[in-house]
C-alpha cells in the first residue's frame, strides 16, 4: 500500500513549514521568566496562529517541545533536532500550555530530558515513519518516555497509512496535569 500522506509530506514539508503569515511576535513576562526559571522536565505545547502547516496537524496544539532545563528546550522541527531557548520559541507562539504526565517523579522527567538530548543532530522525520532514525516533535517526547519508562500515557493513533501522535493528544487532563496556558502564567 502506497502511503501517500507520507509522500506528500515527504515533498511539501518543507516548504509548507516554512509559510506563516506575518504575526507579531510576543513580548516575554517577568512572570513567564520566573515560571521556566523554576520548572523543568515538562512538554511545552504551542501553537501560532496563522502557520500554513496548521491546515495539516489536527488539534489546537501543533507542535511540542521539552523543557530540559531554564531558558532551554529540545524540539524536533525541520531543521532536526535541536537546542533552543524556550524564550525564542514562546516569542514566536500565539498561544502554549505547560503539561507533564501524571505520576512520574522529577527524577524520572530529569531521565527523560537526558534521554531526549541525546537525539539532538537527529534528522526531522518528515514521513511521519515511526522506525526510522529520525523524528517529529511529539513523536521525540514519545520515544523519551518509552525508553526510560517503558510507559506514555498516550498512543500514536492510526492516521490513514501511519500511526501518528499529534501534539494535541498531549493536552489530555486525563493523563497529564496541566501547570498553565500563557494567559495563566502571565497572570491575565
Amino acid at each position: 500500500m502506497v502511503c501517500y500522506r507520507a509522500f506528500l509530506s515527504k515533498t511539501f514539508g518543507k516548504i509548507i513549514s516554512k509559510i506563516n503569515f506575518p504575526i507579531k511576535d510576543s513580548d516575554i513576562t517577568d512572570k513567564e521568566i520566573q515560571f521556566f526559571s523554576d520548572n523543568k522536565g515538562m512538554i511545552l505545547l504551542t501553537r501560532r496562529n496563522w502557520a500554513f502547516a496548521n491546515l495539516f496537524i489536527k488539534g489546537y496544539w501543533k507542535h511540542a517541545a521539552r523543557i530540559t532545563d531554564f531558558n532551554t528546550i529540545v524540539e524536533a522541527t525541520g531543521r532536526g533536532v535541536i537546542r533552543n531557548s524556550v524564550f525564542e520559541r514562546l516569542r514566536k507562539s500565539s498561544n502554549y500550555k505547560i503539561v507533564r504526565p501524571k505520576n512520574t517523579s522529577q527524577v524520572e522527567e530529569d531521565a527523560v530530558s537526558s534521554k531526549i538530548e541525546e537525539y539532538i543532530g537527529k534528522e526531522y522525520d518528515w514521513s511521519y515513519d515511526g522506525d526510522n532514525d529520525a523524528f517529529y516533535c511529539s513523536e521525540l517526547i514519545y520515544i523519551g518516555y518509552m525508553i526510560i519508562l517503558n510507559d506514555f500515557p498516550v498512543e500514536p493513533k492510526s492516521e490513514g497509512c501511519q500511526e501518528v501522535l499529534n501534539p494535541d493528544e498531549l493536552s489530555n487532563e486525563k493523563h497529564f496535569i496541566s501547570f498553565g496556558t500563557k494567559k495563566q502564567i502571565r497572570g491575565e
